[in-house]
């Protein structure tokens, strides 16, 4: 009755709620949109949901803000509605409703509302509504007007539809074996399997400033379906982004089709996108690199060497059989003088050399105190021919006269004659430098040929200050020697500084300036006539140099450079499609011109067979075809790189077989083009060693990868069941596995995935930590036969869960205890006795528990928010999942996620979805990655792995080499593949290992015609190789006796009759009733017995 009172009397004071509380109220009675909050005196602020009519006693302004004082919540009815009717607007149709979106995660509603809710003014502006964000129950509520409240729920449904799409869109990239990688989607799905160098990731780097992600998606939908667009980082260069494709040809076909393709005037740049994985190998990169010249030759050159011989041998080469001009230099890490003297007297000429046509032509117009005559050479605008030089001058003489000249040689003999050094100059440098006690005669270099008619010799000191002493006494004394004056010259030391290669060796260099050069000679064409010569060996660089590209080439604006890119790609692609059919088409990258005109493209190759198909090609190319491609001196080099990463562990383990492969190989001539580099690198903050092979010769490439291929395979421990899998992957067996690599100096490759260990380090050591290996596993095993489950009671779950440190307690090598929350059972297994002891500790925790949890389930409030729908108790270390915002404990995701863990789970059941029963929405793949953690990731991205392979729908086929774990893609236009993991190429037709140097119907027609043995026997000759019994690996006994075992299948046989035991064949040479009693040592087969 009072409020009805004071409806009476205060009717006209009527406030209409906006919605939210921080909205306030509109008047009812005010022709303008009044809007007044209620003041914080009243009761009402603390209500959670604000009443839709009020009636105010006053309104108060403080700071420009209306306030409503003395409010009371009424009902429309409650008032007079005559008076209702009159007003403009009626009250129930101007109440803000409200629609709440529930069960929204933190993502959506990070996408929605954005960081710090920034993104809420300005959907309140557009949409003329007001929001209300509840991130800890996962809900967003809209208040508005129907009508608008209508448009705003259909605009908000469509964003977070669309949103819903990109989180469940979302992929994450797992490695399985070696190069073999899944991709996992939502629900931990498996989408895609990637092999070797599959990708479906791109990079696009030089973007236009003002471009967006839709922009980029729509440009790049043409080539298949974008899975994500992701803006990476913006500069001053433009724009980096990462693009996500559907399928991998769609990946390839932007790669090749974006490549320099221009938007807005800028020139996109595109590469695909590997991830790094953890293979210790990785199959050789086949890639035949293309170079031709977009400018002429300067003809002049250098040449280095690291051996004075070498340089020697290569200095008669270039003048006697094709006429260079040459001239000797030695750059030395000791201090060096330079000797020189002349042995004939010169004619009176001398060509001087300048830098412009300006100093040239000055040197012409001026006047000397001597009675030169001057003209102008023949062949350079910047050189000057000058007569009548008397003989008493010499180049240091003119050198003083044509100050800005850069070079001058005096003419002492006739062209191309060539006159040896005389012999005693070694004696004569002797008595000149025998008083310096610095001074290494035995690193003295004499040039083997007068240059210029002149003796050229360097001589070597181990201190500088006395060598600069001696050189300075020398030039002072003027000493006269042959025909003329001893020239001393300081040569510029050598410097061995940080920017210096790691590899290059603290020795002399021996140099040959070249000049005078035919316009053909560049590089490839001295490299090969040294390598004719076995000169190669010793070369360290080459280069001859070429004019300069225009300066306007290089220009932002400039359309040059893209014609010319584009002129060469069309080129390139015409003359592969139209020469030759391979087995898969090359990817052919172009990079830029370098200043001096070198343009240069790779193509790169995934089969062997193709790139010797395309050397063939190209040298097969007659002229004409060559000059139709418009390239200019078109040359292909074939370049074949092997890297290998080892962890730093590994390579300390295998140090000494590292040390003795590389020597071997740089001793070893079959090996002179390879080159290799062995470096220490940093690898995600751990260090590594990196071995890098880089060759021009397929076969000396491959033959030097594989002696590092065998010391990668180590010493392999077969898994042959799943419980050593559990044995040797549980914490005691990996504690058990890292002491074993201490105490024994070994590297043990293990992973939980695998059904093998290597064992890396000297060869007793492995042998060794073998044994204890097999020692162990076997021991392990008999203690763990017994098994029990107790049951977990409903009111002890988050007991359990928080003391699950107990119970990890229990674990030793005799039990191991697992607490599944999910399914609500303590499993134990192990020994027996030691079992039915842990029961009993067990059933005493769970007792406790019961008697510390009392009488919760009585006591529990009805209110279930802060509840965890899983263990039904208070949520400890509680997250939202963010696909529908369901709330639980992360030790019950975990417990529930690893529900999953089963192999034998079809394909349609394994879907990791919302535990919660009436919720269906799958789990982000991020939420299962941020709850499982990397590690036990990886295990659920194998068994995700495992169930995609059995699909029937993929074109994935199991690896066909013993054990081996690793899969191929089977293709039609490849008929072989490399496998990362076997370090071997398989030919699939033939299902074997890639019969090298026959056809498959060769090896078929032997197939057919012959058993495996006679198949052996044809592939190793009257050599001393066995056949293993069981999985026929060809064996060679050089010494030893006769008990022998396969290393890698672990067969042990004799060597004699070829008799297996399972456990010890030595027991085969002790039976009486064996045919190889007592002769274990005997040198004898039973085939020689026979014959």
């Amino acid at each position: 009755r009072i409020v009805r009172c004071v409806c009476a009397g205060f009717f006209q004071n009527l406030a209409i709620s906006n919605g939210p509380v921080r909205a306030g109220y509109q008047l009812a009675t005010s022709s303008v949109d009044t809007v007044a909050r209620i003041h914080r005196s009243s009761i009402i602020t603390y209500a959670q949901q604000p009443p839709k009519f009020v009636l105010y006693h006053e309104i108060l302004n403080i700071n420009e803000t209306n306030y409503l004082t003395g409010v009371c919540p009424v009902e429309l009815e409650w008032l007079n509605l005559s008076w209702l009717a009159s007003l403009p607007r009626s009250p129930s149709q101007s109440v803000y409703e409200d629609y709440t979106f529930v069960n929204l995660g933190p993502a959506l509603l990070l996408s929605l509302v954005g960081r710090k809710c920034r993104k809420i003014p300005e959907l309140e502006e557009n949409l003329q509504v007001l929001f209300e964000v509840d991130r800890v129950q996962s809900k967003l509520t809209i208040w508005g007007r129907k009508d608008k409240l209508v448009n705003a729920q259909q605009y908000v449904q469509k964003i977070l539809d669309t949103e819903r799409d990109k989180l469940r869109s979302e992929l994450q990239e797992f490695e399985i074996i070696g190069s073999t990688r899944v991709l996992l989607g939502a629900g931990a799905e498996p989408r895609l399997v990637l092999v070797e160098d599959e990708y479906i990731k791109i990079f696009l780097t030089n973007l236009p400033q003002k471009i967006s992600e839709e922009q980029i998606h729509d440009k790049c939908k043409r080539f298949g379906e974008v899975r994500n667009v992701t803006l990476i980082r913006r500069n001053q260069n433009g724009i980096s982004a990462s693009v996500t494709f559907a399928e991998c040809a769609a990946a390839h076909t932007a790669v090749k089709e974006l490549a320099h393709e221009t938007w807005d005037d800028y020139v996109i740049q595109v590469r695909p996108s590997f991830t790094r994985t953890s293979v210790d190998s990785k199959r050789q990169n086949y890639t035949l690199k293309v170079q031709w010249y977009l400018t002429d030759s300067e003809c002049t050159g250098r040449v280095t060497f690291s051996k004075a011989q070498a340089a020697q041998q290569a200095y008669q080469i270039f003048t006697r059989r094709h006429h260079f001009f040459c001239q000797f230099e030695m750059s030395s890490v000791n201090p060096t003088i330079r000797c020189s003297w002349p042995l004939t007297p010169h004619h009176g000429h001398a060509i001087v050399h300048f830098t412009t046509v300006e100093q040239a032509q000055a040197a012409i117009e001026a006047r000397y105190e001597y009675p030169f005559r001057i003209e102008p050479s023949r062949r350079s605008n910047v050189s000057i021919y000058v007569r009548n030089v008397p003989r008493n001058l010499d180049e240091t003489n003119l050198k003083t006269i044509f100050t800005d000249s850069t070079n001058i040689s005096i003419l002492r003999t006739r062209k191309n004659v060539m006159m040896a050094t005389p012999a005693d100059v070694n004696a004569t440098l002797q008595s000149l430098f025998d008083t310096c006690t610095s001074f290494q005669p035995q690193s003295t270099f004499i040039e083997p040929y007068l240059h210029d008619g002149q003796v050229v010799a360097y001589v070597q000191f181990t201190d500088e200050r006395e060598m600069r002493k001696i050189a300075s006494d020398l030039d002072d004394m003027k000493l006269e020697m042959g025909t003329g004056i001893l020239r001393v010259k300081i040569q510029e030391q050598r410097q061995m500084n940080a920017t210096t290669k790691r590899n290059e060796s603290r020795t002399d260099e021996f140099r040959i300036r070249l000049s005078r050069l035919p316009s053909h000679v560049d590089e490839k064409f001295l490299t090969d006539l040294l390598d004719s010569c076995n000169l190669s060996g010793a070369l360290t660089y080459t280069i001859v140099y070429r004019k300069k590209l225009p300066g306007d080439y290089f220009s932002y604006r400039s359309r040059t450079i893209d014609d010319d890119n584009q002129k060469a790609m069309n080129q390139l692609k015409s003359l592969f499609e139209s020469q030759i059919q391979l087995f898969s088409e090359p990817e052919i990258e172009l990079r830029s011109p370098t200043e001096d005109g070198r343009a240069v493209a790779y193509i790169r190759f995934h089969d062997p067979r193709e790139i010797i198909t395309a050397i063939n090609l190209c040298e097969s190319l007659d002229s004409a075809t060559i000059e139709r491609t418009e390239l200019n001196q078109l040359q292909f080099l074939p370049i074949v790189s092997h890297r290998i990463v080892l962890q730093d562990t590994l390579a300390q383990a295998i140090d000494n077989k590292l040390e003795q492969t590389i020597k071997t190989i740089k001793e070893d001539s079959t090996y002179s083009s390879v080159n290799l580099l062995k470096k220490p690198i940093t690898l995600y903050d751990k260090s590594h060693v990196l071995i890098s092979i880089r060759g021009s010769n397929l076969q000396q490439s491959y033959k030097a990868r594989l002696l590092f291929d065998d010391l990668l395979k180590g010493l392999q421990f077969q898994l042959y069941d799943h419980s050593w899998v559990t044995v040797l992957f549980d914490t005691a067996g990996q504690r058990f596995l890292s002491d074993l690599q201490y105490r024994t100096s070994t590297y043990i490759w293990w992973n939980w995935k695998s059904t093998f260990l290597r064992i890396f380090g000297e060869d007793e050591a492995c042998q060794e930590a073998y044994k204890q290996i097999s020692t162990y596993v076997q021991e392990t095993i008999t203690q763990r036969g017994h098994s029990i489950s107790i049951p977990i009671p409903q009111n002890c779950i988050r007991l359990c869960i928080q003391n699950a440190k107990k119970f990890r307690e229990l674990n030793n090598k005799k039990t191991t205890v697992v607490v599944n929350v999910i399914k609500h059972v303590i499993t134990i297994t192990g020994d027996r006795d030691a079992v039915t002891s842990c029961e009993q500790k067990v059933t005493q925790f769970l007792d406790n528990f019961s008697q510390l949890s009392g009488h919760v389930d009585e006591k529990k409030s009805a209110d279930t928010t802060n509840t965890c729908p899983i263990c039904a108790c208070d949520f400890d270390s509680p997250y939202a999942l963010q696909q529908c915002g369901h709330t639980f404990c992360r030790s019950c995701l975990t417990a529930y996620f690893d529900t999953y863990f089963d192999v034998t789970i079809s394909s349609d059941a394994f879907k990791l979805s919302c535990p919660l029963q009436n919720c269906n929405a799958v789990c982000l793949i991020r939420d299962i990655v941020s709850i499982l953690g990397f590690e036990r990731m990886t295990r659920l991205a194998m068994i995700a792995f495992q169930i995609y392979i059995r699909r029937g729908e993929n074109n994935l086929a199991q690896c066909m080499g013993i054990d081996c774990k690793q899969v191929y893609r089977l293709s039609d236009r490849s008929s072989m593949y490399f496998c990362d993991q076997c370090i071997k190429v398989y030919c699939t037709p033939c299902e074997v290992e890639y019969h090298t140097g026959m056809t498959c119907e060769q090896f078929q027609k032997l197939h057919n015609d012959k058993d495996e043995d006679a198949i052996l026997q044809y592939n190793l000759g009257k050599s001393s190789c066995k056949a293993c019994p069981k999985c026929r690996t060809p064996i060679d006994k050089y010494a030893g006796c006769h008990a022998v075992k396969c290393t890698l299948c672990n067969t042990q046989f004799c060597w004699r009759c070829l008799a297996t035991d399972d456990t010890d064949i030595h027991r085969h040479f002790t039976d009486p009733d064996s045919p190889c009693y007592n002769r274990m040592l005997d040198n004898d087969t039973i085939a020689d017995e026979l014959d």
